[in-house]
């Protein structure tokens, strides 16, 4: 059976061969039977439509005497034309990344920069706070003191025989005259203690 296959394809091979052969000097078959049956011959309206539809064939956009090497010259162009182009590309891409990986980075100090400096200002906001309590606290300290030492000076003067001056010898208004007479009532009190 092997041997059988083996004949059939040997004789349908040589067969082949010896139909498509392009030896000029050799030929089994005539050449009306290599070239197919002959075609009519077209009135020139119609030779002209086929012209205008061989033209808008998209394969047919070449001039007919451009040759195979020369479109192959063309497109080896084109080739190498599209192959600088995407290096360009590439470039333009690697240089972006890059960019990218630096912007990153310097996003992510400039972030903790500004956690830094946040809280740097949350703590001067409260060191400030605390300075302005510290020095409302050190003000109502120095009236304190201011009306302490005023009531001994007083009281010295009381204990000198000195006598309380009249609102019109000071020079007191009728607003600043109720004001002062309770501290000035207070301070009498304290000194007859």
């Amino acid at each position: 059976m092997r041997l059988l296959k083996l004949i059939f394809w040997f004789l349908l091979i040589t067969g082949c061969g010896m139909l498509c052969s392009c030896d000029e000097n050799w030929k089994l078959l005539p050449q009306s039977v290599l070239q197919g049956p002959p075609q009519p011959e077209l009135p020139p309206a119609v030779k002209s439509e086929q012209i205008i539809v061989g033209e808008n064939n998209r394969y047919n956009n070449y001039s007919e005497n451009i040759t195979l090497v020369e479109k192959a010259k063309q497109l080896s162009d084109k080739c190498d034309k599209m192959t600088q182009e995407l290096q360009q590309e590439q470039k333009i891409n690697q240089q972006l990344k890059e960019e990218n990986i630096l912007l990153k980075t310097e996003t992510a100090a400039l972030k903790k920069e500004l956690n830094q400096t946040n809280e740097l200002l949350i703590n001067t906001r409260v060191e400030l706070d605390e300075w302005k309590s510290e020095t409302a606290r050190f003000h109502d300290e120095i009236r304190f003191i201011e009306k302490s030492q005023l009531e001994a000076i007083y009281r010295i003067l009381k204990q000198l025989g000195g006598k309380e001056p009249d609102s019109e010898e000071l020079g007191l208004t009728d607003n600043n005259k109720s004001r002062n007479k309770p501290a000035m009532t207070e301070a009498k009190h304290e000194a007859q203690n």
